[in-house]
């Protein structure tokens, strides 16, 4: 939409125009002023100021006050009863936040009846106006706040460590430094509920520029730097725990950088909220459309070909009190076929069993949902065929009888993680499984856990992962593992 007078919306693509702002925000219960195929006509004429909530006026007068003609809102500039132009919009999001020259980050709105510029501050992070004398003795009014004398970080990961500078790694370093009472959650970036929309994730990684506005300050960032009002110094963007990856920054990453900053993604993306669990993908389209410019490898349905079989090695974050639930239209392989927290964390040094001998390469739509007939992706591996039974506890742990088909009883101290724990029951006490053998680090080893599918030969879905720490040596699992190649799908 054009900005000057509120005027009508111009159907096109945002970078036909130039400079754009675009607003990153909370929609929350209440709808916003939505742009439909019924509405459409009307709001090409004009779209009257009464109808505009609070939270898109404000964006309209900074817009103009920074001299940007046009605002791109999500809800004005996405026919919201369209599924075709969902889908083609949802595909563009990496250009559209890249391309912005500014977005604005409505960190304190919870809805479009909120406030970008007028939100109430923390009492002591307010400005005070201090009447002075200026050049030729005219009145002049200059505005001073609280100094801190302190460090701080203006973010850090919800549900995960903070980020070693210029990594995209976990470390457990903090700095919560800070003379102010109010500033003592210092992390305010990252604990808004802004920040954990899921959508709203790859909108702050795109973004060239993005100005946040929060309780405490309004924060600069943007490839290079972070800067807060209540710090005459830029702090560099690549020491902030949240920082964004080399291929935002327009440094080239090497190809293990790559994989590591995707999975490292992935860990943090899926921390965050979604209203439909059918989002799952399309909300990470844009980051994934971004990293295929880096690399020839095949973008699989939230996987890359050349982190093959790593990244099959998914599991749900076990720090996570978030339930679970299988997502529509994704192969159980993927991370994205459920819900919740999902943690990647094993090092490329690691030896990997799993040989993946050939995968599909399904043509998505225009979201990166996947709704065609999958044809799966051929694993050959150890396997043992068998049933699980928890027979007790021991050692703060839950002690496995694993039976497999030639009567054997494995007794296994260790974890069983489905991945999913709402709706059906994908695996019970007793029910016939298969185990994969993932990594084997001698005195502990990893597993996927995979069922057959009925009617169908030698093709299995994922519904657990194992992680054995002990067994008894008198029954050896190793024994009772055979190779062969199966269709996981």
């Amino acid at each position: 939409m054009s900005v000057p007078g509120y005027s009508p919306l111009e159907s096109t693509s945002p970078t036909a125009f130039g400079k754009y702002a675009a607003l990153s925000h909370c929609w929350g219960k209440g709808k916003p002023l939505l742009l439909t195929g019924t509405s459409l006509g009307k709001l090409r004429q004009a779209i009257p100021t009464i109808d505009l909530p609070p939270l898109f006026l404000d964006a309209i007068m900074l817009a103009r006050r920074l001299q940007i003609p046009y605002l791109w809102i999500d809800s004005l500039c996405i026919l919201q009863d369209s599924t075709e132009d969902w889908e083609r919009e949802a595909a563009m999001m990496s250009n559209v936040y890249a391309d912005a020259w500014v977005v604005f980050a409505a960190h304190t709105a919870k809805d479009s009846l909120g406030s970008l510029l007028s939100a109430p501050r923390v009492p002591d992070t307010q400005s005070v106006a201090i009447q002075c004398v200026g050049p030729a003795d005219t009145q002049a009014t200059v505005y001073a706040r609280h100094a801190r004398t302190g460090s701080h970080n203006l973010d850090s990961t919800h549900g995960h460590s903070r980020a070693r500078p210029g990594s995209y790694y976990p470390d457990t370093t903090r700095d919560n430094s800070s003379p102010s009472p109010a500033l003592k959650n210092t992390s305010y970036l990252q604990t808004s509920l802004l920040s954990n929309r899921g959508w709203v994730f790859q909108e702050r990684i795109l973004a060239t520029r993005m100005i946040h506005f929060t309780r405490w300050e309004a924060v600069w960032e943007c490839g290079t730097e972070i800067r807060c009002e209540c710090s005459s110094s830029p702090r560099s963007g690549r020491g902030e725990g949240f920082i964004k990856p080399n291929f935002v920054t327009q440094q080239q990453p090497s190809d293990g950088d790559i994989s590591d900053m995707w999975r490292s993604m992935v860990n943090l993306f899926t921390a965050r909220d979604l209203t439909f669990s059918k989002d799952r993908l399309p909300a990470i389209a844009g980051l994934a459309a971004a990293m295929k410019q880096l690399t020839s490898a095949t973008y699989l349905q939230g996987l890359w070909s050349d982190d093959l079989p790593r990244s099959l090695l998914w599991e749900r974050n076990p720090e996570s009190r978030d339930h679970s639930r299988r997502c529509p239209d994704v192969p159980s392989r993927s991370w994205a076929s459920v819900t919740g927290s999902i943690w990647n964390t094993y090092p490329s040094t690691l030896e990997f069993l799993i040989e993946v001998q050939k995968y599909s390469e399904s043509t998505p739509n225009s979201s990166h949902s996947f709704k065609a007939n999958d044809m799966g992706m051929m694993l050959k591996g150890s396997f043992a065929d068998g049933q699980f039974d928890i027979r007790s506890y021991d050692r703060g742990g839950p002690v496995f009888s694993y039976r497999d088909d030639s009567g054997s009883r494995h007794r296994i101290l260790g974890e069983l993680r489905l991945d999913v724990d709402e709706g059906p029951i994908e695996l019970v006490t007793g029910e016939k499984c298969t185990l994969l053998l993932g990594v084997d680090g001698g005195r502990w080893q990893t597993w996927l856990v995979l069922k057959k599918r009925r009617g169908a030969e030698a093709t299995y879905r994922r519904v657990g992962k194992l992680r054995t720490t002990d067994y008894d040596p008198s029954c050896n699992l190793a024994q009772a593992l055979s190779r062969r190649t199966v269709k996981l799908v």
